[in-house]
């Protein structure tokens, strides 16, 4: 119903157009504002999203270097070492031992209950043995796997975060005790309490309720226990900040995080603690002031739009009506009322476009009365010049009959002048030849010459062009070849001969002659070839196909051309093949080329060809074949040679 009332009514379409065109241009705002907000927005977060992890990165720092301080404290006080070393040197239990003992366990007790800063204070002696811990159930155990059990033997050591045997993220700060010699005789370890750094990370960035930031090992696990529910190390998870930090890349982008949620994110890798920093915020909820400012806008768009369309209405109502009276008057014209109208007169654009078709139909009422008087003489005229064409037609007929005839007669003339058959016994040598022009005359020929002694010749020619001057040279050519083949010429002084004596015809015509001249001698079997311009020949012998590679310019190419034959020693059953390009170049309905490799394919299966079919004419049958019903493009030669 909608679209019917668009179709018929021009007030519907403009109203229509301007909705569109409105709608669209609102839109096109309120997404301009939603991507430039967002981009404003997104830079703001990365800003303070990088600031504050680099505080918490500094925050960081400086809580590990608050506990490096503890321990370098603890380790340098008088109390501490005078009863390390008396654990550490006792060979045996006694009195003073239990004495350092108890000393040592009060005040290191003390330590870890008043400041919770570290969750376990212990001795190890120089083999790695527990001598004393605030963990009595510690002591006596050999501590291996960690570097701070040998490297702190040489200077203060924080061994960075790892899962100690209970699986819960741990990190040690030993420093080694020295005695008056300044030799080291034991090794003073704490247990950091990591909840001081999961007070750090759980503090919010300040960029809403789902920023956050948290630590990643470099086995891709969680340290931050508070925030994730749990005290053990969590499971591994990934995310494309992360890959970036375990490649000791800092930066910012946006990616999902581990929970597979699309967040905008920070990371940082935290050179010497081999852990990985992120702070992130999602990204719905950090461009959803970007999506709220394009609401508005579009909303206030939609109302104005609104406003705009009953101020169009009720413009477009002053001026479809007179239009709508001027289209009746048109559609009456149309159908051939050529009466005035009665149309209301108008001082603005549309009175002088009433005014206008007001004279046009005036002019049109005149100029059909003219227009009648014209049709009837000029049909008058056309009936005369139709029954001229009639006899124009006729004679036109008549002689292309007659050329019809003509092209006939020419045809049955070129093929009476290719020979049959050759002109000697066949105990000499099996000739076979066939030719199909591609239109009624063509410029490929083919010859056979008895030279005697038991010699003879045979040629195979293709003139380039066609129709009937191909089909007047070609007999030139081949009568020419004919004759002074009798003179017992070579083939290569033969097509020497050729191109002397026709170049000038053959130039002035602007035609060339491709010609291949071959003699057989029954006396040592040999047969020599000579070629100007035709494919190259194929011997077949025992089953193989060989091509023979003899090739010459074709005859009235240059005065100066020389032309050189090959000679070859025929075997009882070997087969010669000359074949005209139109062979290779036939296609099929699809218009694929026959080409040289389909024709090999052809010739090297003649062994099991038909014995009763000549092998020239079951050639000729698998090329028409692949023609199917499709003309010859080129005129098509085969000509066969059998010992």
């Amino acid at each position: 119903m909608v679209r019917r009332l668009i179709k018929r009514s021009l007030v519907a379409r403009l109203v229509a157009m301007f909705c569109l065109v409105a709608t669209l241009a609102v839109s096109l705002l309120g997404l301009t504002a939603y991507w430039l907000g967002r981009r404003v927005i997104e830079q703001s977060v990365i800003e303070r999203l990088s600031i504050a992890t680099s505080l918490k990165e500094q925050e960081i720092e400086r809580w590990v270097d608050d506990q490096r301080k503890e321990v370098q404290l603890l380790a340098g006080l008088p109390l501490v070492r005078s009863n390390a070393s008396m654990l550490a040197n006792a060979k045996l239990v006694s009195p003073e031992a239990n004495s350092a003992y108890d000393t040592l366990s009060t005040y290191l007790r003390s330590v870890v209950k008043n400041q919770t800063k570290f969750d376990e204070i212990f001795v190890l002696n120089q083999v790695g043995r527990v001598i004393f811990s605030t963990d009595p159930l510690h002591e006596g155990t050999i501590i291996t796997g960690l570097q701070y059990t040998s490297v702190a033997q040489f200077g203060l050591y924080i061994e960075n975060i790892y899962p100690n045997d209970a699986d819960i993220p741990t990190m040690t700060i030993a420093s080694p005790l020295f005695d008056r010699d300044n030799n080291v005789y034991a090794i003073l370890a704490a247990n950091v309490n990591l909840s001081r750094l999961d007070d750090i990370l759980v503090q919010r960035v300040g960029l809403g309720r789902s920023s956050e930031t948290y630590l990643v090992d470099s086995k891709q696990r969680f340290v931050s226990s508070k925030r994730f529910g749990r005290p053990g190390m969590p499971i591994v998870v990934d995310s494309y900040g992360i890959q970036q930090a375990l490649a000791r890349q800092n930066g910012v982008a946006k990616y999902q995080n581990y929970a597979g949620e699309a967040v905008v994110g920070v990371y940082h890798w935290l050179e010497g603690r081999d852990l990985i920093l992120l702070s992130e915020v999602t990204q719905a909820e950090a461009f959803a002031p970007a999506r709220e400012l394009s609401i508005v806008i579009v909303t206030i768009g939609l109302v104005l739009e609104g406003l705009a369309l009953l101020a169009v209405f009720a413009l477009m109502r002053q001026v479809v009506v007179p239009v709508a009276q001027l289209t009746e008057a048109a559609v009456q014209v149309a159908e051939g009322n050529l009466q005035q109208a009665d149309l209301p007169a108008r001082d603005d654009e549309l009175g002088l476009l009433i005014r206008s078709f007001t004279r046009m139909t005036k002019q049109l009422r005149a100029n059909r009365e003219q227009l009648e008087d014209q049709v009837a003489l000029r049909t008058n005229e056309l009936r005369l010049a139709y029954q001229q064409l009639v006899q124009l037609t006729d004679q036109l007929q008549e002689k292309n009959d007659y050329l019809q005839q003509g092209l006939k007669l020419a045809h049955d003339i070129q093929i009476g002048l290719l020979s049959q058959r050759p002109p000697w016994n066949p105990d000499i040598l099996r000739a076979n030849a066939y030719s199909l022009p591609s239109a009624e005359v063509g410029g490929d020929f083919y010859s056979f010459v008895d030279l005697g002694n038991g010699r003879v010749g045979m040629a195979i020619g293709d003139i380039s062009g066609k129709g009937v001057g191909a089909a007047l040279m070609m007999a030139l050519v081949s009568s020419t070849l004919e004759e002074r083949a009798r003179e017992g010429s070579s083939p290569a002084v033969l097509l020497q001969t050729l191109n002397t004596l026709l170049i000038e015809r053959l130039k002035a015509n602007r035609m060339n002659a491709a010609v291949l001249y071959a003699v057989y001698d029954q006396a040592n079997a040999r047969l020599e070839i000579a070629n100007a311009g035709m494919v190259m020949p194929y011997l077949l012998r025992a089953g193989l196909l060989e091509e023979i590679e003899v090739v010459g310019l074709p005859i009235g190419s240059r005065p100066d051309v020389r032309y050189h034959e090959i000679s070859i020693q025929l075997k009882p059953d070997d087969h010669v093949v000359f074949v005209s390009d139109g062979v290779v170049e036939a296609r099929n309905p699809t218009n694929q080329m026959l080409g040289f490799e389909l024709l090999t394919t052809m010739l090297a299966g003649y062994r099991h060809w038909p014995a009763i079919e000549p092998y020239h004419e079951h050639l000729f049958k698998q090329i028409s074949n692949f023609m199917a019903e499709r003309t010859p493009v080129d005129d098509i030669t085969i000509l066969w040679l059998q010992r």
